[in-house]
């Protein structure tokens, strides 16, 4: 975690919403609803929830890369105090991978399975900067090594099907870094992956982030990756923030139940509640082209009153626990 207090990226009211075809007019699917924070200069932010909470699509946002249907209609993302909405197509072109990079959960589709690793590597460079043969060799050499692939010289004159998955994950994410890009937007990249392979991934992120002072906005439904990485916490569902803060606060004392029901499910933490089980949160996720009238928690919560169920709860401060919480009954009883 990074000292530096300097903000690199502020998004603000991001909205983003699904046209859909139906038989109901203007029928809209609100993926990304008013949703802001900031990342600083050095800091990994866990971005945290269910399939369907809006994570991927945050991400997405934040590149301009939602596509039809999928239309960004609100807010302002700032980076280094230029809005990155503002910008057209090649603008924007110049900002994906030199300043900000992404890496997806299938690492699999970044490549071309036909270019050996260091040819692509190349491409990667040549897109962004004038730089010679020789000059890309070795800075791509060095990235290898950046994230503990040794041996890199026998890696870039093979091709991307004589690796597994997680090799690749490693490839894609030293080849992400060719460009010394001020940001790293990481969309699960741990999923599907077998507990080894996950750990020696993060460890390449812990690396890179030692090495070059990246930020990183790390995406996962997994609040135990999140305990490993993250330094601050902002946990979404149905399109809204409802949680964000300090890692630690979050991991000990969530407030909002949501929160404390997807840590529920994460054995290392069970194991400290008296010895409790582990347990799914209830019930499913909200249709999210019909969200109810009030809370979008409101079906699967313990904790609901009656005002849940008419207003939509807005994401506040509370000023003795340094949080911010969008819920009318938080959880006190600790």
């Amino acid at each position: 975690m990074s000292d530096n207090n300097t903000t690199i990226l502020d998004v603000t009211n991001l909205h983003t919403e699904f046209r859909l075809n139906s038989n109901r007019k203007n029928k809209k699917l609100i993926a990304v609803n008013n949703v802001s924070f900031k990342l600083k200069k050095g800091e990994t932010l866990g971005i945290v929830g269910e399939s369907g909470s809006g994570k991927s699509v945050t991400a997405r946002s934040i590149m301009k890369m939602v596509k039809p249907p999928g239309y960004i209609t609100g807010g302002e993302i700032l980076f280094n105090g230029k809005d990155l909405l503002k910008l057209n197509n090649n603008e924007m072109k110049k900002v994906r991978g030199r300043e900000i990079a992404i890496v997806f959960q299938n690492p699999t589709t970044t490549l071309n399975p036909l270019f050996t690793i260091g040819s692509q590597m190349i491409d990667s460079l040549n897109a962004h900067f004038q730089i010679s043969k020789e000059e890309a060799r070795k800075k791509i050499i060095d990235t290898l090594k950046k994230v503990g692939l040794t041996d890199a010289y026998t890696i870039i004159s093979k091709f991307p099907c004589e690796f597994s998955d997680g090799f690749i994950q490693r490839i894609v994410l030293a080849m992400t870094m060719l460009c010394e890009p001020k940001i790293i937007l990481a969309d699960e990249p741990t999923t599907n992956l077998g507990v080894t392979v996950q750990q020696i991934i993060l460890k390449s992120f812990k690396m890179i982030q030692e090495n070059t002072g990246v930020s990183i906005i790390f995406i996962t439904h997994d609040f135990g990756v999140i305990a490993q990485l993250a330094d601050r916490v902002q946990v979404m569902y149905a399109g809204h923030i409802v949680e964000s803060g300090n890692k630690i606060d979050i991991l000990s004392k969530p407030l909002h139940p949501y929160t404390k029901g997807l840590l529920e499910t994460v054995p290392s933490f069970r194991r400290t509640v008296k010895g409790k089980h582990l347990k799914a949160i209830p019930g499913f996720p909200p249709d999210m082209s019909d969200l109810p009238k009030g809370c979008a928690f409101v079906s699967r919560c313990s904790r609901k009153i009656e005002r849940c169920e008419h207003e939509i709860p807005s994401l506040e401060h509370y000023a003795n626990m340094n949080r911010l919480c969008a819920c009318f009954n938080p959880i006190y009883d600790y």
